[in-house]
């Protein structure tokens, strides 16, 4: 580790802080409160961010205070380690407290990630889970970013960010091996539809009709098949205790949505929830309709909803076992 950082540096950069931070509230007679409640480590890339880790962390965390790790990898730069610490402050409306939560950022060349491994284990906030979000999708799998995988007790990562989506889904038990908790923006993105699709099924009639049940359609607008699709089909088939045919329908390419429209279709039954413009989503079964609305998914609010389940989700690790198997014995294209 280069000698310039380390734990007992970062740690003491930190102490200063609040020293600092303490200060300068006591002197407008106000007060600082510390919030913590756990430690976040964002990795990302050194540049070239449409909307920078550190902004969604600020945006993340009032509702998730968080002793909040950014990891810059710069590909280019061999032998670079480096970090600063600064603090998210906000002052509740009309309060005289001002809570700050601390961030560290270190910037490491990919070469130096062994080194940052011992270091960020040197610097977790005591006694408090640990969640890597790995915002950065091509350091995911690769081998030098492996040790810093068993300090999470959780992992966030976004399989959309892949060129080869069934790369990913290949890679994923293996990722389930190292004993952290699984969680993939796509499985959180879809989650609206599949509540859309059970709700059509609230009726004791309708739930009556669930036996004959025999085609899944989706429809997406993505080059190849989106990992959404593969979690909504083992959600399918899970939710049915069997498996089911299943028909996947490619729409235009372009901005939007993965995920279009999903189907359900059987003797005297047809349930689909199929966006229309913009925000709307129509919600269909058999000759009745309705409107409903999704509103947009911002990163910081998908990365909430997964830090507000720190546990190990039965249903989830499922779905993702299964979506693996379907994608891997569908590999060549469409079933």
């Amino acid at each position: 580790m280069s000698a310039a950082v380390s734990p007992e540096r970062v740690l003491k950069e930190l102490g200063e802080l609040w020293i600092s931070l303490a200060r300068a509230e006591q002197s407008e007679g106000a007060t600082v409160v510390r919030a913590c409640s756990m430690t976040l480590i964002a990795a990302t890339g050194a540049t070239g961010e449409e909307s920078p880790a550190g902004e969604v962390i600020a945006s993340l965390m009032r509702e998730h205070p968080s002793r909040a790790i950014v990891l810059r990898v710069a590909p280019d730069d061999p032998g670079r380690l480096e970090s600063r610490v600064f603090a998210q402050c906000w002052r509740p409306h009309g309060g005289r407290q001002q809570i700050c939560c601390e961030q560290v950022e270190i910037t490491a060349s990919r070469d130096m990630l062994g080194d940052v491994a011992a270091l960020l284990s040197g610097i977790l906030a005591p006694d408090l889970p640990v969640v890597v979000w790995c915002r950065e999708s091509s350091l995911l799998l690769t081998p030098e970013f492996r040790p810093i995988l068993p300090l999470a007790h959780k992992l966030i990562f976004d399989s959309s960010g892949f060129a080869d989506q069934h790369e990913v889904l290949r890679g994923l038990p293996d990722l389930g091996r190292t004993g952290c908790v699984l969680a993939d923006l796509n499985s959180t993105r879809v989650t609206r539809w599949r509540q859309a699709v059970a709700e059509a099924f609230d009726s004791p009639a309708r739930r009556a009709k669930v036996k004959d049940l025999e085609e899944l359609s989706i429809c997406y607008r993505t080059p190849e098949i989106p990992p959404g699709a593969w979690y909504l089909w083992a959600w399918v088939e899970h939710a049915l205790g069997r498996s089911i045919r299943v028909r996947f329908r490619h729409a235009c390419e372009g901005p939007g949505l993965a995920i279009q429209e999903i189907a359900l279709s059987g003797p005297g039954i047809t349930v689909s929830v199929a966006r229309t413009e913009g925000d709307a989503v129509q919600l269909r079964r058999d000759s009745l309709s309705s409107g409903v609305v999704f509103p947009p998914q911002p990163e910081y609010g998908l990365v909430g909803e997964e830090l507000s389940l720190l546990e190990a989700d039965p249903l989830y690790d499922i779905v993702l076992e299964r979506a693996c198997a379907l994608a891997q014995s569908n590999r060549g294209g469409d079933p």
